[in-house]
């Protein structure tokens, strides 16, 4: 399972630090997921191997969001989420945590830029 996730709407500035709780049907969770310096994150099915549906939070400081409706048939997020939405009834936009930006900014030593729009 992996993903990754967005500071706000309207960018592709991935956050450093946000906890992602990841839930199965079975009360099954793997072990602590912390994004990345670009935002991504990713579970091993050899750390956990989830019984669908999968309930998903995502926390960072004081800002919580739960996730609206459960995953309930792909591990990978691009199957649902995408950057550039074409048809809202297959795909939705990029997962993001804040509505304007992450209050502590992009992270100041990442190898990589996390600004996915830069590319």
């Amino acid at each position: 399972m992996a993903g990754t996730i967005f500071a706000a709407p309207g960018g592709l500035v991935g956050v450093e630090g946000a906890r992602v709780e990841l839930v199965d049907s079975a009360g099954t969770s793997p072990p602590p997921v912390v994004t990345n310096c670009v935002g991504n994150f990713w579970v091993t099915r050899g750390a956990w191997d989830p019984v669908f549906p999968i309930r998903v939070t995502v926390t960072k400081g004081s800002t919580r969001h739960e996730m609206k409706s459960d995953i309930g048939r792909a591990a990978s997020c691009a199957d649902c989420h995408a950057t550039a939405v074409a048809d809202p009834l297959v795909k939705t936009g990029p997962v993001t945590l804040f509505e304007t930006s992450d209050p502590e900014g992009p992270p100041k030593s990442c190898p990589v830029n996390p600004d996915r729009s830069q590319r």
